[in-house]
């Protein structure tokens, strides 16, 4: 008889029907009842995915694969911007040349994109859609190599009361990279500068670093919460292995830190900073501050000081920076 799959597994079977089984891919597989329908099975939270489904998501997806999903479904929504979305681009000076560089495209809640395999980061648990509760605008992550890691985080146009502008945009599958790091975020500029040796690492992704890296004319990592050195999930892996990796592509002859206004007033914030200047000395550099006086958050973050006070901006030393910090 006729055979019925199902993308879900439902918790009754309706009348007429019998359960089979999963099938290979978690695919629930029903048929036409006929006469007593005892002794068939029923589903159960046991079997609701199969066990290659399972596996599947425990696999962290290669960030090779990734970018090839990736590149397929931004290219697929074809940059478009909702209207408030792009007012708020406007309003932090964001061109149209860097949104079109940069990728940054309007996703609506769940937004549709075909069918693509459940242990993509982001895609939701049918597969065939991505997995934002919440519209607003979302920034790939990229490598070194110009590789999309993830869809970033999106910048919720209407955030509730209390819970965080950003979001990652997170399916079933975890959007932890192979070797168990969080993605940070490489951006390039469009044009090089005097600074093009200089390798600069900022708090946040999106926007922030790609403004950063070209109004310097530098590489600028970004990374969610400050965190370049500690965001590993796997045990195995080494803290900073990832910024390492980047590192070793990147070459530069120099690490500058470029703090938030008012970073210098927060504990915590420069305790992360500390391991950044670790981090910095194994690898035979000394952690350079890019410094235009930020004492308060009134002074600015980097994507938002204006071009005079970039220009009167110097490079001071970790420990300068850390008499500051303690003054």
């Amino acid at each position: 008889g006729d055979l019925i799959f199902c993308r879900h597994t439902l918790n009754s079977v309706p009348s007429g029907w019998k359960y089979i089984k999963d099938d290979a891919i978690g695919f629930g597989l029903y048929a036409p009842a006929q006469g007593d329908q005892r002794g068939f099975r029923q589903p159960s939270a046991s079997r609701k995915q199969s066990k290659k489904t399972a596996k599947a998501l425990t696999e962290l997806m290669p960030v090779a694969v990734r970018h090839r999903h990736y590149s397929e479904i931004f290219d697929a929504l074809g940059g478009r911007l909702h209207p408030v979305d792009r007012a708020d681009l406007d309003r932090r000076g964001v061109t149209p040349d860097q949104i079109k560089r940069w990728q940054i495209t309007t996703l609506n809640p769940y937004q549709g994109i075909g069918d693509y395999p459940l242990n993509l980061p982001g895609v939701s648990r049918n597969g065939n859609s991505l997995a934002n509760p919440k519209a607003g605008y979302a920034v790939p992550t990229v490598d070194p190599d110009g590789q999309i890691t993830s869809l970033g985080q999106i910048k919720v146009r209407d955030p509730e009361p209390g819970s965080g502008k950003y979001k990652w945009v997170k399916g079933r599958a975890s959007a932890h990279l192979p070797n168990g790091h969080m993605p940070l975020q490489v951006m390039r500029p469009g044009v090089y500068s005097e600074w093009r040796d200089h390798l600069f690492l900022c708090e946040g992704l999106g926007v922030k670093p790609g403004l950063a890296s070209d109004k310097l004319g530098a590489i600028v990592i970004g990374a969610s919460g400050g965190n370049f050195v500690s965001n590993a999930q796997d045990k195995r892996s080494q803290p900073g292995q990832l910024l390492s990796d980047y590192v070793a592509k990147i070459a530069p002859k120099h690490f500058v830190l470029l703090p938030d206004g008012g970073a210098v007033s927060n504990p915590n914030v420069v305790n992360g900073y500390a391991k950044l200047a670790k981090f910095a000395r194994d690898h035979g550099k000394e952690l350079q501050v890019f410094w235009w006086n930020q004492i308060t958050k009134g002074d600015g973050d980097i994507d938002e000081i204006d071009a005079q006070t970039l220009t009167d901006a110097s490079l001071i030393s970790w420990r300068q920076f850390q008499q500051i910090a303690v003054a």
